[in-house]
């Protein structure tokens, strides 16, 4: 049992690896099936509403081919790392503690690896953010916001939640003066919940949605590639 308990690191690590090579996510701007002349209508009327200029298309063309040539290289480096390892754990005749040093040391390179991927793509947001106008942004990342550099939508909103920020004031300036003018006829013990009331709802008018980023699919950054290359080749 001891030497069992010892091996369900590794069996964690293997699930860890699995993932990472997990299947793409669907997404609507994907063509499910194989276009007519090859083309995704769907994704091309996209790319023509953002209104990309020549120079745009073949920076996004580079930014997208980079990310995924980088995954490429990333899976790679994880099948070659996996397949070391497993050499080394046919050939293990160590202590236990031994192992529990390769495993660690095994899974730290894979960390790194990961780390050195999620950068890449974090640089590539950051630069896309800086290739496109505000005003292709929102379309662009309106239909792709796994893609949209942190804060964009927050500096998007800013004016309309500005305005909003002054209606709340008034509203809960409002609130206050009815809650004091109550107050003052109100026995000690009232007050006390009154003002916990009042709390209660200043903590629940300031209260902000909050959002997660996800992943976009292997599939759409592909086609997506595929379609801007197909519009270079016809504006060249």
């Amino acid at each position: 049992m001891k030497k069992l308990s010892r091996t369900m690191p590794l069996l964690a690590l293997l699930v860890l690896v699995a993932s990472l090579s997990g299947a793409a996510q669907t997404d609507p701007l994907v063509a499910d099936a194989a276009a007519e002349d090859g083309v995704n209508l769907r994704l091309l009327l996209f790319i023509n509403e953002v209104g990309l200029d020549q120079e745009q298309m073949e920076a996004l063309v580079g930014l997208f081919q980079g990310v995924l040539d980088g995954r490429d290289e990333f899976r790679e480096a994880l099948e070659a790392k996996g397949a070391t390892f497993n050499e080394d754990m046919l050939a293990f005749t160590g202590t236990s503690e031994e192992l529990a040093a390769a495993i660690e040391a095994y899974r730290a390179e894979v960390a790194r690896l990961t780390e050195a991927y999620e950068a890449s793509v974090s640089d590539m947001i950051d630069t896309l953010g800086d290739t496109l106008t505000y005003a292709q942004g929102e379309v662009f990342f309106s239909a792709i916001p796994q893609l949209a550099p942190q804060g964009f939508f927050a500096s998007a909103r800013g004016e309309s939640q500005s305005r909003m920020e002054q209606l709340r004031d008034v509203e809960r300036s409002a609130v206050d003066s009815r809650l004091r003018a109550r107050s003052s006829e109100l026995e000690p013990e009232e007050n006390v919940a009154m003002n916990a009331r009042s709390r209660m709802m200043q903590m629940m008018a300031a209260r902000r949605p909050t959002t997660v980023r996800g992943r976009v699919s292997v599939d759409l950054l592909e086609q997506i590639v595929e379609v801007l290359e197909q519009k270079l080749d016809a504006i060249r």
